[in-house]
């Protein structure tokens, strides 16, 4: 079964996030083109940004996924640059998009399940896989896509988490930025240790600062739009460990491990599934990682 590919990644943050606009432009545009690789033979894919015609044609013969030009259909952004309103703005898009998907057992598959990828898949006539609707509609995905949900669910689970707390303003992020700082000098006995500013339902690191009391508390009048923050102690990782779930109609069900690598400054490089964690001391985490998911 042939998938129209529509990797709505701007969705990883919220559009009333302050930033939105500039991020999408600068960061998230350079992300699709990846997508290619996530296509089997007979896809297609939905971008709003152009791909490099050699590196488009490089991946299309290295997965053997057919013609180009038959892989990837280009949409004008839209100025609210989410990909469903380029969609449905752009009116030679949307006929090519019903022309190329017919007579098959297409459906529909987005990067983050949203309730306007079901209204434009009613528009296409096309079923859309994923998430199943009733449980976006529940707000399981805002739920399992929150950080202080998923951080208070391993709480009450009896699951390690890294101490920390919530603010939902400016003036109490400010108060729990130096409360969290107090705390770890006089644990560490730092004078400037280091924090981590945690946006709750922002991804890609779109949400991330780090940095002293000092600097993030400079940093705030143009990074906080207004959201719930997690504050927290930096932890200078190598590897995150993430559990993979399928959310059908029968409910929600664990699948997996995947691991996110990322490079000496910090820099993410993507993704290892499998988990790939070797030795006796990732034995016994991955063990107690297992063993926590299931309780949850």
């Amino acid at each position: 079964m042939p998938k129209l590919f529509l990797p709505n990644a701007e969705n990883v943050i919220p559009t009333s996030e302050g930033g939105f606009t500039e991020f999408f432009q600068h960061k998230t545009l350079k992300v699709f083109p990846r997508f290619l690789c996530s296509l089997n033979p007979g896809d297609v894919l939905v971008t709003p940004a152009q791909i490099e015609p050699s590196f488009q044609s490089y991946i299309c013969s290295l997965l053997d996924l057919g013609a180009p030009e038959q892989t990837v259909i280009n949409v004008k952004m839209a100025a609210s640059c989410l990909l469903t309103d380029a969609i449905k703005a752009d009116a030679t898009a949307l006929q090519t998009i019903k022309e190329r998907c017919q007579g098959e057992d297409w459906f529909v598959e987005p990067y983050i399940q949203t309730e306007p990828i079901f209204e434009l898949g009613q528009q296409l006539e096309l079923p859309v896989k994923g998430t199943a609707q009733k449980y976006l509609a529940l707000g399981l995905i805002d739920n399992l896509n929150s950080k202080d949900f998923c951080k208070a669910l391993a709480i009450g689970a009896g699951c390690q988490v890294p101490p920390g707390m919530c603010a939902d303003s400016s003036s109490t992020l400010e108060q729990l930025i130096d409360t969290v700082s107090a705390q770890l000098s006089a644990q560490n006995e730092q004078k400037q240790p280091k924090l981590m500013l945690r946006k709750i339902q922002s991804a890609g690191g779109a949400g991330n600062l780090a940095g002293t009391a000092d600097e993030l508390k400079t940093a705030l009048p143009q990074w906080y739009g207004g959201s719930r923050v997690l504050v927290e102690q930096f932890i200078d990782f190598e590897t995150v460990c993430g559990s993979l779930s399928l959310i059908d109609d029968q409910g929600c069900h664990f699948i997996g491990l995947d691991s996110q690598v990322f490079d000496t400054h910090g820099g993410w490089c993507g993704f290892d599934y499998p988990a790939n964690l070797t030795g006796s001391e990732a034995d016994e985490a991955m063990s107690k990682l297992l063993a926590d998911i299931n309780r949850l």
